[in-house]
């Protein structure tokens, strides 16, 4: 009777106890991961909420680009945009290059990632061809494509023998804008891609060596981890547990029971089987300085050898430049091939711009085209440095460049250890309000923020 009444007061206290640290640890953690994700928020508040809520206001509203003398309309702008054709038209656009564009990035992504990471011979260089055009800028890009689909200077209709109005004919003028964004942004979605493939164990996907069994032979019920075997607890013949662990090592290190064995010779010992004092004569052998040619082969239950042969080539397969390259076998000819052909796709647009950046300016609009200059100039250089602004133009686009870099790149580091590796109140709230901004695009942002900056006065060169 004491018993029970003492559990009775001692269990209600240690669950007040442990709700009361439990408690105390969650408003802990929202101090600590507040601090981590508070710059982020704030930044996102700013460039993403606010713009987003504001864009809704003025949408109620007849305001003008420059935000002034703005009053409110309801729904007539809707109602406009509804009734007006050209809204469906541009809907209609934007539903078949959405459904045009996400499929062949997904797909064209992996294939490229799955390539790059199978070739052995030149990584890098593969994802280097793969990965440039993403480095681009859009309008460069676009620029760089507008030329190259021109019906009669472009390398498009020169290469395959068309003559296809890729511009001017709006059957064509789709297709040209899907295959541009192809080209410049299937980059990114590989490099996503290929991390998470070099993050797959490479021997992830093979079934373990202890879970094949040999017919006709009986299931281990543990299996050894050291590579000190000896050969006659490895061999496949088939015997009993008392005389499989009668010869076996005191210092194999078993994931199961090992059954245990009687004192002293056992007499059901098959005669083809090597006694005790044979498999401890024969040295243990370390798995660096083994072979596993050198030892007998592995029981159903042992994974000894294959996980070291297992071991060797996934060291093989790394990216060690110290090590020998890898001999070439018919599919790494053929993936090289592939690769080959594939950056030559992704290289061709690039190589193309610079040779006719080294023609002469009559040279570079001749109809026929061809690739290679007659003439070797460098006159559009020298044009590019004397007439226009560059200095002022890289010194402007290295100030944003490294200050939108570092600014992104620690307040995310610090939101993402926030999100990941601590827990606080409102966690999952706030990541889910967080991707759901990532999902606007940014032309919906554009006219809101620049409604904003130019109602802070920063609309100044220098504030720009």
């Amino acid at each position: 009777m004491t018993t029970t009444s003492a559990e009775t007061i001692i269990r209600p206290a240690r669950a007040r106890t442990a709700a009361a640290g439990a408690t105390v640890r969650r408003r802990q953690g929202f101090q600590h991961g507040g601090w981590f994700v508070a710059p982020f928020l704030a930044l996102f508040a700013l460039f993403v909420i606010w713009p987003l809520l504001r864009g809704l206001y003025l949408s109620f509203t007849d305001a003008n680009i420059s935000g002034d003398g703005a009053s409110f309309v309801g729904l007539d702008n809707y109602r406009e945009a509804l009734q007006d054709p050209l809204m469906w038209d541009a809907f209609g656009h934007s539903a078949y290059f959405t459904l045009l564009v996400v499929p062949c990035i997904t797909v064209l992504a992996f294939l490229l990632a799955m390539l790059a990471h199978h070739i052995e011979r030149g990584k890098w260089l593969w994802r280097l061809c793969f990965f440039m055009p993403f480095l681009l800028p859009s309008t460069v890009a676009a620029n760089l494509w507008q030329w190259l689909f021109n019906p009669g200077t472009g390398m498009v209709n020169h290469v395959f023998g068309l003559d296809t109005p890729w511009l001017t004919d709006k059957s064509y003028a789709l297709l040209a804008v899907v295959i541009t964004t192809l080209w410049w942004t299937v980059g990114f979605s590989f490099l996503l891609y290929l991390a998470a493939l070099q993050g797959i164990p490479p021997t992830s996907t093979r079934p373990p060596s202890w879970t094949a069994r040999t017919p006709g032979t009986a299931r281990s019920t543990s299996r050894c981890r050291c590579c000190a075997t000896s050969p006659a607890w490895s061999s496949p013949s088939r015997s009993s547990p008392r005389s499989r662990s009668s010869t076996r090592p005191s210092s194999c290190r078993t994931s199961g029971p090992a059954p245990r064995s009687r004192p002293g010779p056992s007499s059901s010992t098959p005669s083809n089987r090597a006694s005790p004092a044979t498999a401890w004569a024969t040295p243990p052998r370390s798995p660096s300085s083994s072979s596993c040619s050198s030892r007998p082969s592995p029981s159903p239950g042992c994974g000894c050898c294959a996980t070291v042969r297992r071991a060797a080539d996934d060291h093989r397969r790394t990216d060690d430049p110290h090590q020998a390259p890898p001999e070439l076998d018919p599919g790494q000819i053929v993936l090289t091939l592939l690769g080959t052909a594939v950056s030559a796709v992704f290289l061709a647009p690039l190589a193309w711009a610079l040779f006719t950046s080294l023609k002469s300016e009559t040279e570079a609009v001749e109809v026929p085209t061809h690739w290679l200059p007659e003439d070797w100039t460098g006159q559009a250089w020298t044009a590019l440095f004397e007439t226009g602004n560059i200095t002022d133009w890289f010194v402007n686009s290295l100030v944003v460049s490294v200050c939108v870099t570092t600014v992104v790149l620690l307040v995310s580091a610090l939101a993402g250890y926030g999100f990941a590796r601590t827990e606080f109140r409102g966690k999952g709230a706030l990541m889910a309000l967080v991707m759901a901004g990532l999902m606007i695009s940014p032309a919906v942002l554009g006219v809101p923020l620049f409604t904003t900056v130019q109602q802070m006065g920063w609309s100044t060169p220098t504030g720009a």
